[in-house]
């Protein structure tokens, strides 16, 4: 069981051997020492009752394995001050349940069978929704109040990204790929342009944003053209924040046709003309043997 905790897409805490790890410089400026023991004692009780839930429902309604559930808890604060506390439950990698915090209750968000009999269950345990309510409006508020103040220059950080275009040749057609890398933050808006127009997504393939060893991300997109569409002009697109409302825009160099022919050209004529010179001094130095033998 994993517990991790991010500010935007920026990890700062993580749950190892039941004890909470701060990941970042000021991670640990939100809460004093005891107020920080206190919380770690508070999640790893309810990671306990949170396992054990699990277990008895998947009894309960003959749940197969292997299970995956996943728990997501977060807060934000709007523009205008208005705070908000978020808990979502998960099967599978797809939301079944969210906590109503205002009117204290799970909400199922599938009308099927199964979903409607796991937020009855859930909704039976009143202490455990009253934790989570605290939790919510009260630490989860007071530490990201504290962490957008205290890690700013970490929030504020712009790494401009590094892109390259290269092609991959098969028989019938070419593969682009654009390899864009070592930008912060995470958003980023990767296009092909044909001509200097811009293609649809849906011809373009793409890896996702992945994450660097150095805290930046990477990402990969790709095209493929058909022999046929070879002689248009293509770049890649690059939009990112730390450009400041620039593109990067690269394009792919095709190699030139001409460079081969003409060193074909070249090299037969002189492969010849030095063929015509061998043969020539073969047949002279034979002509003079004979004379020689005579």
């Amino acid at each position: 069981m994993e517990a991790n905790a991010f500010l935007g897409d920026m990890e700062t805490h993580s749950l190892d051997s039941q004890k909470i790890r701060f990941l970042q410089p000021w991670a640990s400026s939100a809460f004093t020492p005891q107020e920080w023991d206190m919380l770690e004692k508070i999640i790893n009780a309810y990671l306990i009752g949170f396992k054990k839930t699990i277990n008895d429902m998947a009894k309960t309604f003959n749940a197969s394995y292997p299970l995956v559930i996943q728990s997501l808890i977060f807060c934000e604060i709007e523009s205008n001050g208005t705070t908000r506390g978020f808990y979502n439950g998960a099967a599978n990698g797809e939301v079944m349940v969210v906590l109503d915090a205002d009117n204290a209750a799970w909400v199922a968000q599938k009308k099927d069978k199964l979903t409607l009999s796991v937020q009855a269950y859930l909704n039976k345990d009143k202490g455990t929704i009253s934790t989570l309510r605290s939790l919510l409006s009260n630490q989860c508020i007071k530490a990201l109040k504290s962490f957008l103040q205290a890690g700013k220059a970490s929030l504020d950080r712009q790494e401009v990204p590094d892109a390259v275009v290269f092609a991959q040749e098969s028989p019938d057609s070419l593969l682009l790929v654009c390899r864009v890398t070592g930008f912060y933050p995470r958003l980023v808006n990767v296009s092909w342009l044909q001509d200097e127009k811009a293609l649809p997504s849906s011809a373009v393939n793409s890896t996702g944003i992945l994450p660097n060893h150095d805290l930046t991300y990477q990402t990969r997109s790709s095209l493929t053209i058909k022999s046929a569409d070879i002689a248009h002009s293509y770049a890649c697109r690059v939009e990112h924040s730390s450009l400041d409302k620039r593109s990067l825009v690269i394009p792919w160099k095709r190699k030139s046709g001409v460079a081969v022919p003409v060193i074909i050209g070249i090299l037969v004529p002189l492969l010849i003309a030095v063929s015509a010179v061998i043969f020539y001094w073969w047949r002279k130095r034979r002509h003079y043997e004979g004379i020689n033998q005579a």
